[in-house]
């Protein structure tokens, strides 16, 4: 068997070295695409999976909606049906909020005004009001 110079022996063990890195290069390189082509198909899976989230919730959403707005049309016409008994209704303010409480105007119930001294005199020193809870003090009974 035929001995190599060092010449050869050098360029071999060179070339085996730059093979070797190279390899090792090529290795890792493909290492890291590999590792992040499954990054961002995780990535794109994920962001795919909250699009879809998000159009179901939006989806929902919607439905949940036109359910409400459904209902609210039926109560409407409900209370549409039921205005002679005084059935409070909503009221749109001038930004298309709505008041939940108020009577309309042409049904409104009896309104509370501010009593005057009398009244209010009236109210305390009438035994009927103190019957009702604690008895009647006027003769002597009590809670």
């Amino acid at each position: 068997m035929k001995r190599r110079t060092k010449d050869e022996q050098k360029t071999n063990k060179r070339r085996t070295k730059d093979e070797q890195k190279t390899n090792k290069r090529r290795t890792k390189d493909e290492q890291k695409t590999n590792k992040r082509r499954t990054k961002d198909e995780q990535k794109t899976n994920k962001r795919r999976t909250k699009d879809e989230q998000r159009t179901n919730k939006e989806r929902t959403k919607n439905e949940q909606r036109t359910n409400k707005e459904r209902t609210k049309n039926e109560q409407r016409t409900n209370k549409e049906r039921c205005e002679p008994h005084g059935q409070m209704e909503k009221e749109r303010t001038k930004d298309g909020a709505s008041r939940t409480g108020r009577w309309r105007k042409d049904e409104q119930m009896t309104v509370r005004t501010a009593r005057t001294d009398e009244e209010k005199t009236k109210k305390i020193s009438s035994p009927q009001s103190h019957t009702l809870l604690f008895g009647d003090f006027s003769q002597g009974e009590g809670v």
